[in-house]
Parts: structure tokens; C-alpha cells; sequence
């Protein structure tokens, strides 16, 4: 079965999008499918290749490291920019998967939004979503949104979403039923990242131990939280998404290869993030971490993914300092309990949506 894969896989510099793609192309792989990511991407992107001051800030920031990740991992379609670019794509699958992550937040996806509810997808194709996410609990679309989308999504042959909020959002907006299943991450397990860390990731020797930082909003980790772990701890801090370059003076951001940013989980102390998919890592690595809830970011996704785990008290607003270390540490094994059923109810669905035998 040729699978057509559509999700937020060119987010720049963005590890989680990456590999959360990576995860759905490789899962679909374990279960002897053949998929291909639908190369969607903005219209800006297009005229941005071709500024060569953009070039080169890139060339700086290592964004081919990103383009290395996907090209040695996943299997791409040609860049596609338009709806008609998207429509000639019905040719080539048998069958349209949608997501994971924020593809169905109206802020984010923009004028892309009705291509992550495949209005381009014939009426004779599957059309399944794994894990899409609205970001927020409610619905942020116009009423012409709610329409148009209310008409495609009953056009899917099965809906799932990352967030028991989106559950309530297709019932009480589109009036369609959906299941609650875990992100794609999830379904691999240590020894699938630990191939992305030997694949890529620097060979580390006697390193001392740190606390490992990756805070969107806060780069340099001069915030609150990380001074009072700091503290707590004695632990030098470590970004484990970038190195600094210096350039005639200037300093810029370099970004680490995905299998270096899993490394630095991997072998991190304890983790501070207010990222979604570090959270997600850290769970998967077994690690301690604080997650400094980011409202710009969708704080529902987070709350939703540490309710089900009990781990709500992991969660701290990025100005409370009532962050103690002494508590006990977080029980994985009671942990793994739990998401070892929600692994068997997520695969089981998704197996049953492809209609592959059970």
C-alpha cells in the first residue's frame, strides 16, 4: 500500500516536527507499507530560496543538517505549493494520512489549513488522521472554516487526535467522531532513537553531568526555573539544541544534528523544556524533567499527554519558583504501565484504519 504522508515535517529547525515524521514514516515501514511524505510546503518558502542573504544565515544555522536528517529517513514527494500541485498527488497513493502534531490549528497551518483536511484527496481514496492536534482546546477557526472542514473530515474513513480536548472539538464542531490516540513518537520505542543517536550523534566520553535545557522562549536559559534547578542541583546548565559560532565578532546559533539533540536528552541529569516533543523524549529516555508551561506554544497537548501519565506536577508556569528537587522521582515503571495499554489501543487503531489484520 502506497501511503501518502502529510504533516508539519519542514518546520525549520524544529526537532520535534522532524521527528514525529520520522516516527510515522518508520511505523508505517514496521508495518510493511510503503510511505512517502507530501513535500507541503508555505508559499514564502519559494521565494526565500532564492535570497542569498537567506542562504546563507542559513548555511550559518545548519539548517542542511535538518534537510540530512530527512533525506537519509524519509522518502519525499517534489516540493508542493499549490492546490494543484497537492491534486496531482492522487495518481501516485491509495491511501492519505494526516498528522501528527498542530496541522489542524488554524494559526499555524494558514492558508495550508484545508490541505491538512485533504480537500485535494478524491472522493475513492482513504483518507485516515493519526494523532492530529488543534494545539489549544478550543477551535480557533472562522465559521467558513468550521463549515468547509465539517464537510471534509466526515469524507475520512477513521479521526484521531493527540488531545482529549479534540475529541470534544470534532464532536461539538464537525459533529464527528474521533478516538484519542498517542503521538507517533511514542509507538517506537528507545532502541529506534538510539539508531538516529549512533547514526549522528557526537561519541561523548567521561562528559560531566549537567542539566539539559531546551526552552523556546528562553535560548540562553537566564529564566527563573533554570537558575533555581541550577541551584538545587549544582549543575552547570547545557543546551542541547545548538552550539555558538562566532562569525567577525557576531555569535550565532548553530543547530546540533537531530541524533545530537536526542543524545543531550539521553544523558542529561534532568531536563527543563517548555517543548512538547522534549517532554515526549525525555518520557521515552526515562528522565527527570520540569516542564515550563509556554502558552504561545498550546499548553492543552501537554496537560493532556502528563494527565493521562500522572505527571501533572512536573508542569510549572515559567514564573514559579515552587520548584523543589527532594521529591521522590518519577516512578517509570508505573509510567511505562500506562503507556505500554495506550501503545496496544493507538497501534490497534491504527492498524484497524489501514485495514491491516489485527
Amino acid at each position: 500500500m502506497k501511503i501518502g504522508v502529510l504533516t508539519y515535517h519542514y518546520s525549520k529547525n524544529n526537532y520535534g516536527a522532524v521527528l514525529q515524521t520520522f516516527a510515522s514514516v518508520f511505523l508505517l515501514k514496521k508495518l510493511g507499507l510503503d510511505p512517502t511524505v507530501l513535500d507541503l510546503r508555505p508559499k514564502e518558502d519559494r521565494l526565500d530560496n532564492r535570497n542569498v542573504k537567506s542562504k546563507i544565515l542559513k548555511a550559518i544555522r545548519g539548517d542542511k543538517k535538518f534537510d540530512k536528517f530527512r533525506k537519509n529517513y524519509m522518502k519525499f514527494t517534489t516540493p508542493l505549493f499549490t492546490y494543484e500541485d497537492c491534486k496531482k498527488q492522487n495518481a501516485f497513493f491509495d491511501t492519505f494520512y494526516a498528522g501528527s502534531d498542530q496541522i489542524w490549528r488554524p494559526v499555524m497551518a494558514k492558508d495550508r489549513l484545508y490541505r491538512y483536511f485533504f480537500d485535494f484527496v478524491d472522493d475513492d481514496k482513504d483518507k485516515i488522521s493519526y494523532a492530529a492536534s488543534f494545539g489549544t482546546h478550543i477551535w480557533e477557526g472562522t465559521e467558513k472554516d468550521t463549515a468547509k472542514i465539517s464537510n471534509l473530515l466526515k469524507r475520512f474513513k477513521a479521526v484521531s487526535v493527540r488531545e482529549d480536548s479534540g475529541i470534544k472539538i470534532c464532536e461539538n464542531e464537525f459533529n464527528v467522531n474521533a478516538t484519542h490516540v498517542l503521538d507517533p513518537t511514542f509507538l517506537l520505542n528507545q532502541d529506534d532513537y538510539n539508531m538516529i543517536i549512533k547514526d549522528t550523534g557526537k561519541k561523548i566520553k567521561n562528559q560531566p553531568k549537567y542539566i539539559g535545557l531546551y526552552l523556546l522562549d528562553d535560548i540562553k536559559g537566564e529564566g527563573m526555573i533554570p537558575k533555581k534547578v541550577q541551584e538545587q542541583k549544582g549543575l552547570a546548565t547545557k543546551n542541547i539544541y545548538s552550539e555558538t559560532l562566532k562569525i567577525l565578532n557576531y555569535n550565532f546559533f548553530r543547530y546540533n544534528e537531530v541524533g545530537e539533540w536526542l543524545q543531550g536528552i539521553k544523558n542529561a541529569e534532568i531536563v527543563i523544556t517548555d517543548s512538547y516533543h522534549c517532554v515526549i523524549f525525555s518520557i521515552i529516555f526515562q528522565k527527570e524533567f520540569i516542564c515550563v508551561i509556554n502558552e504561545r506554544k498550546g499548553v492543552s497537548r501537554i496537560e493532556s499527554l502528563l494527565k493521562m501519565l500522572g505527571l501533572e506536577n512536573r508542569m510549572y508556569s515559567k514564573n514559579d519558583l515552587s520548584v523543589e528537587l527532594n521529591n521522590p522521582p518519577i516512578d517509570y515503571t508505573a509510567v511505562s504501565k500506562k503507556l505500554d495499554q495506550q501503545k496496544e489501543e493507538s497501534l490497534r487503531y491504527l492498524k484497524a484504519a489501514l485495514n491491516l489484520n489485527l
